[in-house]
């Protein structure tokens, strides 16, 4: 499995997720070292498990698990990488 194939079935998931309507929601691992560029539509996340790094317009957010993520409305996407060596696990809305 290649980025674009991943990047594609996260595009469908996303779609498939607003279709369900607000209180949808997605719940996503990211291992060691792998980052994701959550859709411009994410309106939050929270960690789960694990610790996040998020950047958005500029600016880093450190979040520990059970800790809530307002993303502000932009036409960038926030990006979301775990730190440390356990598996990030987290949902996003």
């Amino acid at each position: 499995m290649n980025r674009n194939s991943i990047a594609v079935r996260f595009a469908e998931l996303s779609r498939i997720a607003r279709a369900a309507g607000p209180e949808a929601s997605l719940r996503l691992a990211l291992l060691h070292d792998e980052v994701l560029r959550l859709p411009p539509t994410s309106a939050e996340l929270q960690v789960l498990s694990g610790r996040a790094w998020v950047s958005q317009n500029g600016e880093d957010y450190i979040l520990d698990r059970g800790e809530r993520l307002f993303l502000a409305a932009s036409r960038q996407p926030a990006v979301i990488s775990g730190l440390g060596d356990e598996t990030l696990f987290f949902e996003t809305r």
